[in-house]
C-alpha cells in the first residue's frame, strides 16, 4: 500500500476475513477542500481505503461494483489511527466492512465486488 495514501501500521487474516491497522496522514490529499475550518476524511476517501486494503488481500486487481450501505458514524481527522476489518466475501460478492477509530465506529457498510474479485 502507498505510504503516502494510508500507512499501513498492522495487518492479520482470519477464517472471517482480513483486519488492518492504518493511519491517517495529516497532510493527506484527501483533506484537500474537506473542509478550512476542520479536516474531515470524505466517504470517497473510505471507499479509496478499502478498495486498497481489499487488493492487498486478495493480491489482485478487484473493481468495486456497488455500494448496498454506507453508513458515515463520526467525521475522520488528520493523524487518526483507524482499524479495519473486511468480511471475506459471500457467494455473491458482497463484503462487510467495519472501520473504527480509538473508542467507536467511524463507518461501517456492505460492498459488492466485480467479477473476478477473490475470495
Amino acid at each position: 500500500m502507498s505510504a503516502d495514501v494510508f500507512p499501513l501500521i498492522e495487518s492479520s487474516a482470519d477464517t472471517d476475513g482480513w483486519n488492518y491497522v492504518v493511519r491517517v496522514p495529516d497532510d493527506s490529499r484527501f483533506f484537500e477542500g474537506h473542509f478550512a475550518a476542520r479536516s474531515v476524511l470524505p466517504a470517497i476517501a473510505q471507499l479509496e481505503l478499502i478498495t486498497r486494503l481489499y487488493r492487498l488481500a486478495i493480491g489482485e486487481r478487484a473493481s468495486l461494483r456497488g455500494i448496498e450501505i454506507l453508513r458515515l458514524l463520526r467525521p475522520v481527522g488528520p493523524g487518526e489511527t483507524l482499524r479495519v476489518s473486511l468480511s471475506r466475501p459471500d457467494d455473491d460478492r458482497r463484503q462487510r466492512f467495519t472501520i473504527r477509530g480509538a473508542d467507536d465506529i467511524v463507518s461501517r457498510g456492505t460492498l459488492t465486488w466485480a467479477e473476478g474479485a477473490g475470495r
